[in-house]
């Protein structure tokens, strides 16, 4: 028996069966050729660059295809791919720390690929906030006025200019208000007396919920930034002497009680001068002094006139309450 002839059989079998075999695979991969459901695959090809000039590559974002559950990474040059893409529609997000998350949607075409620049927008954002609250006693009105100061220091990737407004809220009361730019750049400032809260307590808001946040030109806003009134001083120092128009020399020494608010304060003296109309002018200032001085005297004489003066305690974050006034006279 020829030995080739087995060889032969067995290679023919083979063949035969393999062919029906494949003759009878399924073809439903779109990426088949051979399959009634080929489609040449697209791509994406894109860049992601900062909104405004020179337009800098933004490195680190992420790219999703979130129908796909796939996404991809910026490179340094800010550049992204997706490849072996069905043809059709895809949603595309942005997402960057320091960005405002972007979206939009691509069509990507059969065996070409979809191109796109994508400008993403810097977030606005409060850096910090500084709260003061003043507390003014009065002889004339008889009820004490509250003040609120806030200032707002702003940043924004795309530059301080690039900011448009900070809202200010305090949302227990309802209150909700904007900032005005204050003289510094990226400085954002409020002056509230206790008349601006619709008639809620002011000594109420000492660890109120506040929040502020800003927007930008483009009109997004960023993060909340949440922060409460550390603390309003509810009581009001003590003058001694000189009061009730007493008369007093050029050089006259100003008393008052310790002010024992339970933490460490400041003294400071302000002097006014009352016109012929009586209206009030301001002179001079001590000097800050520490919470064990209880008197000071001017060093500068005062002219022959009618005055008063104030006391104020100042804590260490700013805030303030000031006495009812204490007239005098020179001569």
């Amino acid at each position: 028996m020829n030995p080739v002839r087995p060889i032969l059989v067995i290679c023919l079998f083979a063949s035969t069966f393999l062919w029906h075999c494949m003759q009878d695979a399924p073809r439903d991969n779109i990426f088949d050729p051979e399959s009634e459901l080929y489609e040449r695959s697209g791509e994406i090809q894109g860049m992601v660059t900062g909104k405004y000039p020179p337009y800098t590559p933004i490195a680190q974002v992420r790219v999703e295809l979130p129908e796909q559950q796939i996404h991809s990474v910026t490179n340094d040059m800010g550049e992204f791919a997706f490849s072996q893409l069905k043809p059709g529609i895809f949603p595309v997000i942005y997402t960057a720390g320091d960005y405002v998350t972007h979206q939009d949607t691509l069509v990507v075409p059969a065996g070409n690929a979809a191109t796109t620049l994508v400008r993403l927008n810097g977030k606005p954002k409060i850096a910090s906030v500084e709260l003061i609250t003043k507390h003014i006693a009065h002889w004339q009105p008889v009820e004490d006025e509250y003040v609120l100061e806030v200032e707002s220091l702003v940043e924004d990737f795309d530059g301080v200019p690039d900011v448009d407004s900070v809202r200010f809220q305090i949302p227990a009361w309802d209150f909700d208000t904007l900032l005005t730019v204050g003289s510094n750049p990226g400085v954002y400032e409020g002056l509230y007396f206790d008349d601006a809260f619709g008639g809620n307590p002011f000594p109420e808001l000492e660890g109120e919920p506040l929040r502020l946040r800003c927007g930008d030109q483009s009109g997004d806003w960023g993060e909340w930034y949440d922060t409460q009134i550390s603390r309003l001083i509810v009581s009001v120092p003590q003058i001694l002497s000189p009061a009730g128009l007493a008369t007093v020399d050029s050089l006259p020494v100003f008393r008052w009680s310790n002010f024992d608010a339970g933490f460490q304060v400041l003294y400071q003296v302000d002097i006014f001068r009352l016109n012929e109309l009586a209206i009030p002018q301001f002179v001079q200032s001590s000097p800050a002094m520490a919470h064990t001085t209880l008197q000071w005297q001017t060093q500068t004489p005062l002219a022959p006139a009618r005055y008063y003066w104030t006391l104020s305690v100042r804590d260490r974050y700013g805030n303030i309450s000031v006495s009812k006034e204490a007239a005098f006279m020179v001569q």
